[in-house]
Order: structure tokens, then C-alpha cells, then sequence
């Protein structure tokens, strides 16, 4: 994550934050001995507008996300699927040392990405072909991190 912070007036800010996030992956495995891993993702541009006191920071704002969902099982195979959605971004930060040109950050995000519709995804088994049907999963997520930082 690659976030940019520009102070308006003492104690409020506006910022951009830019991402991209590999949340997991989730595998199945069939009766048939049919094995199944789908991997998803999410990329976000939000911006916010926060409060700071003393090092801590609370914002939230719109975000664009785009998710993504393949199977990964098969190296190289296209994204299945991929999808834009408007969410929006609450931003926590804190700053040690609070008042240094260079600092340390805690971040705490969540994101509210919404639901997406994936699948359906198919593998076949020695005998009988499995299918995961075509299901709508939540991507709202929390996101956690320490970073370094640059004040001017």
C-alpha cells in the first residue's frame, strides 16, 4: 500500500491511498478426487478525508476497487473474473514519534468492497467432473500494516 497525505489546516488532511492486496485462497476437494484452489485479490484507489491529534489519524472516503478471482490450480490461466466496485475506506493511523520528520506507522483499513459474483468453476476428477455453481462472496475486508514515513 502507497498512501499520500497532505495536511489542509491544523487538525484536518485529505489523502489518497493506492493498493493491491492477494487476500487468499480458498481449495476444494470433491468425493470424484477432484482438487480445486481459487485464488482472489483486490486492488483499491481510495481517497479520504481525516482528523489528526497527536500522531493518531481517523479518516474515510470513497474507494474504487477492482477484484479479481482465478483458479489456481493452473499457472499462467487468465483472471475468470473481474470486477469494478464503488466501497468506501476507514483509515486509522499511528504515528511514532508523533512530531519527526521521519516516523513509523501503524495502519489500520477497512475496506467495504461489497459482494461479487464468482464461479462457476469446473475440475475434473478421475471419474466425474465437480463444479463450484456460480456464488456471490463478500470482499469487505480489514487490512493491517506498519510502514515508514516522510513528513516535509
Amino acid at each position: 500500500m502507497l498512501g499520500l497525505d497532505y495536511r489542509i489546516k491544523v487538525p484536518f488532511s485529505l489523502a489518497v491511498f493506492f493498493s493491491n492486496s492477494n487476500i487468499g485462497t480458498t481449495y476444494g476437494y470433491h468425493e470424484n478426487r477432484s482438487f480445486l484452489s481459487i485464488d482472489y485479490s483486490v486492488s483499491m484507489v481510495a481517497s479520504t478525508f481525516s482528523v489528526q491529534s497527536e500522531g493518531m489519524r481517523l479518516g474515510a472516503g470513497p474507494a474504487i476497487f477492482t477484484t479479481n478471482v482465478w483458479r489456481g490450480s493452473e499457472p499462467g490461466e487468465p483472471i475468470k473474473k473481474k470486477d469494478d466496485k464503488i466501497g468506501f475506506l476507514i483509515d486509522f493511523g499511528l504515528a511514532i514519534p508523533a512530531n519527526y520528520h521521519f516516523f513509523a506507522e501503524l495502519k489500520v483499513q477497512y475496506r467495504k468492497v461489497g459482494r461479487v459474483g464468482i464461479g462457476p468453476f469446473m475440475d475434473t476428477g478421475r471419474i466425474l467432473t465437480a463444479t463450484l455453481p456460480a456464488t456471490k462472496v463478500s470482499y469487505d475486508h480489514w487490512f493491517m500494516g506498519l510502514g515508514l514515513g516522510i513528513r516535509h
